[in-house]
């Protein structure tokens, strides 16, 4: 089967779930003697190649220079480039085609191969959208907001009228995108996300020098100022408590501030952008993964602390399914929150329960099985 994948929307130092599920995927069609083709930027080229995919496989769209100018302009550039760039884009040869995003750098050279090759199968990964007129529920503000519900508006439209298939996040995901895009939900799967098992796995010798951490962009949907807010709580209650914070984003500087501004350098700890055996290490040295996030439909970066056999504490938000080892908290009530940290802390049996339980649940993840079950749903 031939394979046509565009990741033109990757940004630097902003990588998502979406770009982990599009990669992860990618690498196991191509083990399973899928052709698969890559179209994608400079960094998305990086980030492919550290996750094990060949160079060989990779065609690069230069663009990943227009970062440095931030994330809307970078993304009207790619927009721009990738529609002239999908004009001239020929492959003999194209039985799926795959946008790892809806946003215009993905989606429209992935409509003009649908053109040429009208055969072919075309799928669309979605895995956070708006739910209400003009983008009203978009955590970036009112005006990100209308451009993220206009940019969605075009990407569904042609989407239904090219008889796509949708990729989300969640089963809670699958209904409200029916709803709101009038997609039949037969067009639509909830893929979830995934876990490397084999890779990520519980090792009870570390030694723990996090009491919590949190992965992700720094970004105002992950709502990490929150977070931050929490841990001040615990630091009332225990002095020298450490939490620490993987990744990078625009909320960097504005982060870091915070910290400095409540004398909280010696228990908030940046760490950077870290994947790979370094995450592994990360997680496996730290003791639960917290996160207040108020928007996520998925987490990754908690699948994989479960599989480590970290206990997880969590808004309880309609969209994310966690049957198992995980403490779901009203959203916004922190006081809870940090009752549920503190309870990880320090009581080891529902500790314990809690990380049994991850990785039992973890298990069900596996992305082998979720690459297959994906490619199954596009050739249908």
């Amino acid at each position: 089967m031939h394979i046509v994948a565009f990741a033109n929307g990757i940004h630097t130092n902003t990588l998502t779930g979406g770009d982990k599920i599009f990669v992860e995927f990618c690498k196991r069609w191509i083990l399973a003697g899928h052709h698969v083709v890559i179209i994608t930027n400079k960094v998305g080229r990086r980030y492919c190649m550290r996750n094990g995919i060949a160079a060989s496989h990779i065609l690069l769209w230069r663009a990943s220079w227009l970062d440095r100018y931030g994330v809307y302009a970078a993304m009207l550039g790619k927009t721009v480039m990738s529609f002239i760039r999908g004009l001239f884009l020929l492959q003999k040869r194209v039985d799926v085609i795959f946008a790892s995003s809806f946003f215009f750098p993905d989606i429209i050279p992935a409509f003009f191969l649908k053109l040429r090759h009208p055969h072919a199968q075309l799928a669309i990964a979605s895995y956070l959208f708006t739910a209400k007129r003009l983008g009203s529920d978009y955590s970036g503000g009112k005006l990100k907001g209308i451009l993220f519900y206009l940019n969605e508006l075009a990407s569904f439209w042609l989407t239904r009228r090219y008889q796509g298939l949708v990729l989300t996040a969640s089963s809670h995901d699958k209904v409200q995108l029916a709803k709101s895009q009038r997609i039949d939900e037969r067009d639509i799967m909830a893929v979830r996300g995934g876990v490397d098992t084999h890779f990520f796995s519980p090792s009870p010798s570390e030694v723990i020098r996090y009491d919590a951490v949190f992965v992700g962009r720094f970004h105002p949907q992950k709502c990490i100022d929150e977070l931050l807010s929490i841990w001040q709580m615990m630091i009332v209650r225990h002095a020298h408590r450490i939490l620490a914070l993987v990744g990078d984003g625009p909320l960097r500087h504005k982060l870091r501030t915070f910290v400095l501004r409540n004398n909280l350098e010696n228990n908030v700890f940046f760490l950077g952008v870290h994947d790979g055996e370094e995450k592994l290490e990360i997680l496996r040295s730290s003791r639960m993964f917290v996160s207040a996030s108020r928007y996520d439909s998925g987490n990754i970066a908690l699948d994989e602390a479960l599989a480590c056999g970290l206990p997880g504490v969590v808004y309880d938000l309609p969209a994310l399914e966690y049957p198992q080892g995980v403490l779901k908290i009203p959203v916004g009530n922190k006081r809870l929150f940090a009752d549920a940290i503190e309870t990880l802390l320090t009581d080891e049996e529902t500790y314990n329960r809690l990380s049994k339980e991850a990785r039992a649940f973890a298990k069900t993840l596996d992305w082998d099985q979720k690459a297959k079950e994906v490619l199954a749903f596009i050739r249908r």
